[in-house]
């Protein structure tokens, strides 16, 4: 039986219904549609009078097709998260925000098979497009070419990427080869600690264990995941590789908090 790459179940456990009161939830979700504004923003330069058919990969709670259904933006949209919790979020999510257009698949996007239409653009924010070139050596080609069966004539690629840099430096001027920051939560987040165990594995990927702190109950919990450094000499050779041009964007908008190793890559035809 092939193995399940730890990316594929990493989130599983992450948004759990149970972590929140009905006050939270509703306060939880207010933030995470409003964190969405730059990605709009940015949506808009590209399609500023046009009604989209998008997918996300690695949607998530949904928060950014619930933002952009809100800003009338949707013709159809289709999210593929393979996480069951975070699935049943969004559809908690869905019915909170009265949602008609946002349909959510618990599935691997580049194992999906979608028929009907095809997509204007297919998205990933944060660092998807990083835990998919983890999963193997061919998953990014893999995603390139199931893409390439979704898009629209003239469809583009958004992909948010991080280089890794600083924490890849931190963990090779360490004295034991292990980077661990210190974070704090927004107060609508059931948790309020998390403290980030780097490293790098036989591949130059960061190995990344996440220790989370629960707010009221003080309880430990944590997950593993694996990221790809890509800097933007990476997605040009992989925009080489699939025939395509690739743009670079350092934001997705001027008064957003995109870090200085983060930028945003849009690949054509």
């Amino acid at each position: 039986m092939e193995n399940t790459h730890v990316n594929l179940t990493a989130y599983e456990g992450v948004e759990k219904m149970e972590r929140f009161t009905e006050e939270s939830f509703r306060k939880y979700c207010s933030d995470k549609l409003a964190s969405c504004t730059k990605h709009v923003s940015f949506l808009k330069k590209f399609f500023p009078k046009q009604q989209i058919k998008i997918i996300e990969v690695g949607s998530g709670s949904g928060k950014l097709l619930f933002r952009l259904e809100q800003e009338g933006m949707l013709l159809r949209c289709v999210g593929f998260e393979p996480s069951s919790s975070r699935t049943a979020f969004a559809a908690r999510f869905a019915k909170h925000v009265n949602s008609s257009l946002v349909e959510i698949c618990q599935e691997d996007f580049v194992k999906s098979s979608l028929t009907g239409d095809r997509f204007d653009v297919i998205i990933g924010i944060d660092v998807v497009i990083n835990l998919i070139g983890a999963i193997s050596k061919n998953y990014i080609h893999d995603f390139f070419k199931k893409s390439f069966d979704y898009l629209e004539p003239g469809g583009i690629i958004i992909l948010e990427s991080i280089t890794l840099a600083r924490e890849i430096e931190a963990i090779r001027k360490s004295e034991n080869g292990f980077f661990t920051p210190w974070k704090r939560f927004a107060e609508s987040d059931p948790f309020k600690y998390g403290l980030d165990e780097m490293s790098l594995d036989a591949d130059g990927n960061l190995v990344w264990q996440k220790y989370f702190i629960e707010r009221n109950t003080g309880r430990e919990e944590s997950f593993t995941n694996v990221l790809q450094p890509l800097d933007k000499a990476a997605m040009e050779t992989i925009a080489a590789k699939n025939g395509l041009t690739v743009s670079f964007f350092d934001k997705w908008d001027e008064q957003d908090d995109t870090s200085d190793e983060e930028f945003i890559a849009v690949f054509k035809k």
